[in-house]
């Protein structure tokens, strides 16, 4: 079995938990806007890293 859909997958959800400090101290400092983006890069590398783990071995 392939290792690349597993790496990518944790790869991308690590990217994605690397975004959330960030996202925190904006809200604490009242900036909802940076906030929000940063929340939604959150849920694009985890929901990314969510179906690339869902790769059937040998699709790619």
């Amino acid at each position: 079995m392939p290792l690349h859909p597993f790496l990518t997958a944790v790869v991308m959800i690590i990217f994605g938990l690397l975004a959330v400090p960030p996202m925190l101290s904006l809200a604490r400092e009242r900036r909802f806007f940076l906030a929000g983006l940063m929340f939604v890069t959150f849920v694009v590398f985890v929901a990314a890293g969510i179906v690339a783990s869902k790769v059937p071995p040998g699709a790619a």
